[in-house]
């Protein structure tokens, strides 16, 4: 059976063969010492980058706030240019397909994550669709297959900058080792 360790960065789960951690990054070096209590030869110490090292990115506080009120500013700008006879006018489509997928990508790669990154990517995707399908239904005071099309595109590129700076994220985790 292979024995489990915390790692001392982040505190997630390491197995004995680990070099570094899968959470955070950190490198892993394991060395007997006599104080352990999992083996009777030795402790299996951990001895990690210095703190802040393997770490990458944004977890919480004002950085993350104002992330999230930079995306939501960009999604209301595209809103004051968008033709609401029509649909898909070019400012509008210029930021809701461009401009908006490229905060959200800058966002996702700066985003440090334990947990869950995939499935949040998912629930942009949904959040993003809905929301605009809601506002345009609520504008127009009915549904139709454009509608539906349009939020779907623009929930789609949402959702591929969000696996884009998700993976950019993880590149640049794995540069810094």
């Amino acid at each position: 059976m292979t024995q489990m360790l915390k790692c001392q960065n982040c505190g997630a789960n390491l197995t004995y063969r680990a070099d570094h951690c899968g959470y955070c990054g950190a490198s892993v070096r394991i060395t007997n010492d006599p104080n352990n209590e999992l083996s009777g030869t030795g402790k299996l110490k951990l001895f990690d980058l210095p703190a802040g090292v393997a770490e990458f990115g944004i977890s919480t506080g004002i950085w993350l706030i104002l992330g999230i009120l930079t995306l939501v500013s960009l999604y209301i700008l595209g809103w004051l240019y968008e033709d609401t006879r029509y649909w898909l006018a070019t400012k509008a489509m210029v930021i809701w397909t461009g401009m908006l997928p490229a905060g959200l990508l800058v966002f996702a790669a700066l985003l440090n994550l334990k947990r869950g990154q995939m499935g949040l990517g998912v629930l942009v995707f949904i959040l993003v669709s809905l929301i605009h399908l809601v506002v345009m239904v609520l504008i127009r005071g009915n549904i139709n297959d454009d509608m539906v099309g349009i939020s779907i595109l623009i929930g789609a590129t949402s959702f591929t900058a969000w696996l884009v700076g998700r993976f950019l994220h993880l590149w640049i985790r794995y540069l810094r080792q």
